[in-house]
């Protein structure tokens, strides 16, 4: 069973590495122009050691009903239905003083899109870590329509430094976000979508400033359960190949860094920086800034298709 945008496919197999009998599996790809990935097992919370077979998603891929003839049912086939919450991330939020002392914070809404009551958590996750339950969180209940305000959502958490937000619903659907970063300008962050996630056998593409005496890079790399490897490849303007190296980056985590450590040396102007995911799962984003003075940019890594 394909999922209604054609990014995920759920299949049931008897493959090592199950629970036993036939047990469900999931691939997924980031966009219908790429491959799929290597089919993960969806564990103990729906699998068991009994045949556990047709899986078929609806209400937007949040709930999966499916056959088992595990203990417990009426008898042979019963179906069964299993429930997932779909959160949402931005990728990047924080609170810091930059190069040449601008000093960046994050402006934030969120509002209720539904008629009727909504609640959840806001998290931070801050980079170089995998989430913890000690991250900080807030609490949010919205009524319908209702927007609450963050005008500096760092000092609301209480801490500083970079990190990602996610938005948990807990009764409704994610509220709608708008996110920005202001160091003088102002630079919108977006929600992810679907189409942002590279998975195994994607491409994606970031672009060097012109002028790299008044604009620097700063690339950053938001993983999911699966962690990533890439590799990354620098091409001059003209094509030309300038180098190619591997990377590696933790499940679930947030890592920002210079283009140049990025790729293991030097950037050029109106290079490109493409990105193959090998294994694994990721949102890579760049962050162009002035060195003069504020501003900056953000761009997703467009995907290249194939």
């Amino acid at each position: 069973m394909v999922r209604f945008d054609g990014l995920e496919l759920i299949l049931t197999s008897d493959r090592p590495g199950g629970l036993g009998g036939t047990d469900l599996w999931v691939a997924t790809r980031g966009s219908i122009a790429d491959t799929w990935s290597a089919p993960v097992n969806l564990g103990p919370t729906v699998n068991t050691a009994s045949n556990d077979t047709r899986g078929f998603l609806y209400a937007g891929g949040t709930r999966l009903v499916f056959q088992s003839t595990r203990p417990g049912g009426s008898g042979a086939n019963d179906l069964y239905e299993t429930t997932r919450t779909r959160t949402t991330i931005v990728p990047v939020v924080g609170s810091l003083t930059g190069f040449g002392g601008s000093t960046f914070k994050t402006f934030a809404q969120i509002s209720n899109p539904s008629s009727a009551t909504i609640n959840g958590t806001l998290v931070f996750h801050p980079a170089g870590q995998s989430p913890t339950t000690s991250d900080p969180r807030i609490s949010y209940t919205l009524a319908q329509f209702e927007t609450r305000t963050f005008a500096d959502l760092m000092s609301s958490f209480g801490v500083t430094g970079v990190g990602s937000l996610e938005i948990v619903p807990t009764t409704g659907p994610a509220p709608s976000s708008v996110v920005r970063i202001e160091d003088g300008g102002v630079v919108i962050i977006p929600q992810l979508r679907s189409d942002d996630v590279l998975s195994s056998g994607s491409r994606a593409v970031l672009t060097t400033p012109s002028d790299l005496t008044r604009f620097r890079i700063n690339v950053g790399v938001r993983t999911f359960s699966s962690g990533v490897t890439m590799t990354i490849t620098l091409y001059e303007a003209g094509g030309t190949v300038v180098r190619t190296v591997s990377r590696t980056f933790a499940p679930s985590s947030l890592s920002q860094m210079s283009a140049s450590d990025l790729v293991g040396g030097s950037v050029g102007p109106n290079q490109s920086i493409v990105v193959s995911v090998d294994a694994g799962s990721a949102v890579v984003y760049g962050s162009t800034v002035s060195n003069t003075g504020q501003g900056s940019t953000f761009q997703i890594a467009a995907r290249v298709l194939q």
